[in-house]
């Protein structure tokens, strides 16, 4: 197959086999490497490997790849989804890329396309790392060949009938086609983007951020010098008495255009705030994805209630404030020039110089008390969500007479601080700007004591004090924001620390498992420990101390105990929830290191206890099928119901007005005890793992039940363990 592409290297026009353009499925690890070096995002240099992929790996299996060899990369692949009638708009805006083709050469074998640039001319990287610029529409064609050729022959023959030309003919082919296929889905294609670990800097470049940043400073600064030129124009014509008609329409040329540029602030103001919100919250977000289950469990819902209000108070308040304190800069900067030049400069200048380094001292204090505030502020928000949690528990444990004890004491220091708070407040919003006026108009007595100073020199003072008390009216309000959002962002530290840990990187023996290997043997070692230690704390006692064991493939083992007994921990160590403290934890003859924690954690799937596990918001095709792509597919979703219908979930789905579609969860459908269990249980199991362990997952069902959805367990799943009360 040849296509018309244009070389990126050369000023040459030539047919160009689609071989030259394209890489080999099996080389689609190459072709990311390149398209991420090329583009800019690898950060590693030029000595990555990635191992070749291994062959008759479906859609699935290759999403599990490419995002572990991205990782190679520090880079992150997104599965993006279209449909037919929509594939030229996405071309045009989806790069940097990868994008798989059907089978299309004489051994039946893929292609993938790395598309570097979008637009209306698309760049693609080819196999001798040359780019090759085409048409959106060229690509189109190669990427639909297999819908074209299916619906295609038929319709080039009525085309042919009507007596149109060439070129009309290939217009209304398209045209009808995504007519009638406007909305089939088109699959294969991923979306490069920089890994979320990299650095701020990097991603708001990325972003453009530090364009909008200069653009909002100059746009300012712009909008103040303009506005200053026509004070300065409008108060000589006024001293001197001469207004005439050209100097009453440059001052209405100043005040438009400044006009015009505090409009361009504006909009880039709002742009900015958008931008940076968003690359906080996604850099947030995968910071809490980052933590470790052990950095969460002593954290109560009160506590992760604050963080996520937190989240938005810095997005929000962190860019208002910013933004108010960079213009009220500005305002400063030109105040104190006015008051440089003006009558009594050096007076006004160091009074102007004290009253900041008051106002200094003031804001600082402010922080402080803010932070003192905020930890009280949050002490009683978690208080009162755990006891809201907890109300029937302390119903029958608490008599009512002490119920509010504890409460009162919080809320009456709670209230103590306010009161600190709130008169430090009255101080900066109100005496520290209006102060000013009164000590800058004190500073003028000495000049207007001695000989007169020219009216345009008084002038100027009286504007560079007016103009830096409208600076510090807008330098507190700009203050009091960063002052929240610096509180706020000490709440979030933990996830930004954690957003900074390197991803989990590639390896080969954890491709090869995830990718190609097939299951294990029955009676083949899944799992196999010796000498296994664990405690909580470096002082704790051990809760195992030399644990062996043996799971092997069809093993059905059921390991009862009493409470406290180390049962729930082992389950930890055997699925990679938790680290062990010392021996060997090996899955099929490899350790944690070796395939890494993605691979290890597909391979071993538990179901934790209930309390440690949730029904999240959403649709419980969602809940069900969150261990695998989304959004699903057709046959994601059969098998899904069929997999509740066999655990009977049934009856459930029927009474529910809209089946695997109906939101369940705390503010949707409610779900019993049992109910909850079993969709445990049916999202560990679409996840298709290794061995599956069930942590006290059947204690809620009834007899009949318990059969019927353990009978269904054994049948799904290779190796099983079962953890139970004796």
């Amino acid at each position: 197959m040849k296509l018309n592409a244009e070389a990126g290297h050369g000023l040459f026009r030539s047919p160009v086999a689609l071989e030259a353009w394209t890489w080999p499925l099996r080389e689609i690890g190459e072709a990311l490497a390149e398209l991420s070096r090329q583009s800019g995002l690898m950060t590693t240099g030029f000595s990555v490997h990635i191992p070749p992929m291994p062959p008759q790996t479906d859609e699935n299996r290759i999403d599990q790849w490419l995002s572990m060899a991205a990782s190679q990369c520090e880079v992150e692949m997104e599965p993006v989804e279209t449909t037919y009638g929509e594939v030229v708009t996405m071309l045009q805006s989806v790069a940097p890329a990868l994008l798989r083709l059907p089978d299309s050469d004489d051994h039946g074998e893929g292609r993938v396309v790395a598309l570097l640039r979008s637009g209306r001319r698309l760049r693609v990287i080819g196999p001798d790392r040359l780019v090759y610029r085409m048409a959106p529409v060229v690509l189109r064609d190669v990427w639909c060949a297999a819908f074209d050729q299916l619906h295609g022959p038929a319709l080039d023959e009525l085309l042919q009938a009507a007596g149109l030309s060439e070129r009309r003919q290939t217009q209304a082919r398209r045209a009808i086609l995504s007519a009638q296929l406007g909305g089939v889905p088109m699959r294969g294609c991923w979306m490069m983007r920089r890994a979320p670990n990299a650095a701020l800097f990097k991603q708001a470049q990325e972003a453009g951020l530090p364009r909008l940043g200069l653009l909002f400073l100059w746009s300012n600064a712009a909008a103040l010098l303009f506005t200053l030129a026509g004070w300065r124009l409008i108060g000589h014509a006024a001293l001197t008495d001469r207004f005439v008609a050209g100097g009453l329409w440059a001052w209405a040329l100043l005040v438009l255009t400044s006009l015009i540029f505090q409009s361009v602030a504006a909009m880039t103001q709002g742009w900015l705030a958008t931008g940076v919100g968003s690359l906080l919250k996604r850099r947030l977000l995968f910071g809490s994805l980052q933590l470790q289950p052990e950095e969460m469990r002593h954290q109560g819902i009160g506590q992760f209630l604050g963080r996520i209000l937190e989240i938005e108070t810095v997005s929000q308040v962190a860019a208002t404030g910013g933004f108010g304190v960079v213009l009220s800069g500005l305002q400063l900067m030109a105040a104190l020039a006015l008051l440089w030049l003006g009558a009594g400069g050096q007076l006004l200048t160091l009074a102007f110089g004290a009253w900041m380094g008051l106002a200094g001292l003031l804001l600082w204090r402010d922080l402080k008390l803010h932070e003192i505030w905020t930890q009280m502020y949050r002490a009683m928000t978690h208080d009162l969500v755990e006891r809201m949690v907890g109300h029937r528990t302390r119903l029958a444990q608490e008599a009512p007479a002490h119920w509010h004890d504890d409460e009162d004491v919080l809320l009456s220091r709670y209230l103590h601080q306010t009161a600190r708070l709130d008169r430090l407040q009255v101080l900066i919003e109100v005496v520290l700007p209006r102060g000013w006026l009164v000590v800058g108009l004190i500073g003028l007595i000495p000049v207007m004591l001695g000989p007169p100073p020219p009216l345009e020199s008084l002038a100027i003072s009286l504007g560079g004090i007016m103009l830096a008390n409208q600076a510090l009216t807008q330098l507190v309000a700009g203050v009091s924001g960063l002052v929240m959002a610096t509180v706020a962002w000490k709440q979030l530290q933990p996830l930004h620390q954690a957003a900074k840990w390197p991803m989990a990187s590639m390896t080969v023996e954890g491709v090869r498992m995830a990718a190609s290997e097939p299951p294990a043997e029955v009676g083949e070692a899944v799992i196999r420990a010796r000498g296994l230690l664990f405690r909580y704390g470096e002082q704790g006692r051990y809760v195992l101390q030399d644990c062996h064991l043996d799971i092997r493939s069809g093993d059905r083992l059921l390991l009862e105990g009493v409470s406290g007994g180390g049962k729930s921990t082992l389950a930890a160590l055997l699925s990679g929830l938790r680290q062990s403290g010392g021996g060997i934890l090996l899955l099929r003859g490899y350790d944690w290191s070796t395939l890494g924690g993605a691979t290890w954690r597909r391979q071993v799937v538990s179901v934790p206890q209930f309390h440690e596990n949730h029904v999240f918001t959403g649709t419980l095709a969602f809940n069900v099928l969150m261990g695998r792509r989304w959004p699903p597919d057709v046959e994601d979703m059969m098998e899904a119901e069929s997999v509740c219908q066999q655990l009977g979930l049934g009856d459930l789905m029927a009474r529910m007005p809209a089946g695997m579609q109906q939101m369940v969860g705390e503010s949707g459908w409610r779900l019993s005890h049992g109910e909850r269990s079993r969709i445990f249980i049916a999202r560990a199991l679409l996840q298709g793992a290794e061995l599956l362990i069930l942590d006290e997952s059947f204690a809620a069902l009834d007899p009949a039940t318990l059969e019927q959805s353990l009978s269904y367990v054994f049948e799904r799943t290779p190796t099983l363990l079962v953890i139970a009360h004796p």
